[in-house]
């Protein structure tokens, strides 16, 4: 499976998406038509020392004005689309964060209980636990839970 392929699984149809480079002096946004553009851009840019990460969403337009007369790209007023319901839960050792991942854990475990969601994918990171849902008709081709710790490419890109 190469990129583009991958990406066309995970990411929800639409004209606009983004992939954004981390730089010294802050997130760079760059614009993509398409998948496969998009994994063109990720990939020039994956040869890079920044990081690089790309939105799970789709978007109504590449840029618009806001009420307060800013450029904007992606924002959530912005989004078309989404495949899936995600959150980072971080355990990074501030006031605001969880106390580790175990905690971190069973707050969504409550979350989940509580809000009748059910229980999602969970994927432990050094710092945080990220969650994904699936929406209905979008889940994800190669399942939840185990399967996806057998491709971590794709345990990244859904969660």
């Amino acid at each position: 499976m190469n990129t583009t392929e991958f990406l066309s699984l995970v990411l929800p149809a639409g004209e606009h998406y983004f992939a954004a480079e981390l730089r010294s002096t802050g997130m760079v946004h760059h614009h993509a038509s398409n998948t496969e553009e998009l994994a063109a851009r990720i990939g020039k840019r994956s040869k890079s020392e920044n990081n690089i990460y790309y939105s799970m969403a789709s978007y109504k337009q590449e840029s618009y004005i806001n009420a307060k007369g800013k450029t904007k790209q992606r924002t959530q007023e912005n989004v078309d689309k989404l495949r899936c319901f995600w959150v980072d839960l971080d355990c990074k050792g501030k006031e605001s964060d969880y106390a580790d991942q175990t905690a971190a854990a069973a707050g969504l475990k409550r979350f989940a209980a509580d809000s009748g969601v059910g229980l999602p994918t969970v994927v432990f990171y050094s710092v945080c636990v990220k969650r994904c849902t699936p929406f209905n008709g979008y889940a994800h081709p190669l399942g939840t839970g185990e399967a996806l710790v057998k491709y971590p490419v794709c345990v990244e890109a859904v969660a």
